[in-house]
């Protein structure tokens, strides 16, 4: 079952929510990048910035509960907002040329196989 949870109006009572939430266990499906918006939305909202530690700590303990992120990860991210650049980053990959076609491995399978799999140590 999937529930949608709209926290717009919870700018007050983060500390009752959490107090009544601690046997409750939240799961994320939504895509990384999403996270990533939300967590600046809430930062945002809540003037992250100006707040004193304990309304801080409140904060980091709510985006701790509901996005499931580590104090690490969080902290990390936190720093990001502070810089002005939490935003999701694809990573792109080297992607390396291909060597052999799947033809060109279909007809080295049928050469070793003609020379019944010898290889390096099967000298005569």
């Amino acid at each position: 079952m999937n529930i949608t949870m709209i926290d717009s109006r919870l700018s007050n009572q983060l500390e009752t929510f959490l107090g009544g939430t601690k046997e409750i266990s939240f799961s994320s499906l939504i895509s990384k990048k999403e996270k990533y918006n939300w967590i600046r939305e809430i930062l945002i909202r809540f003037d992250f910035r100006n707040l004193k530690k304990k309304e801080r700590g409140v904060v980091r303990k709510y985006l701790k509960k509901i996005s499931c992120y580590s104090d690490a990860q969080l902290t990390r991210l936190i720093k990001q907002y502070f810089k002005g650049k939490l935003m999701w980053r694809t990573y792109n990959r080297n992607i390396f040329p291909t060597k052999y076609t799947p033809h060109d491995i279909a007809l080295l399978t049928l050469t070793d196989n003609a020379h019944s799999c010898l290889n390096s140590w099967a000298r005569p």
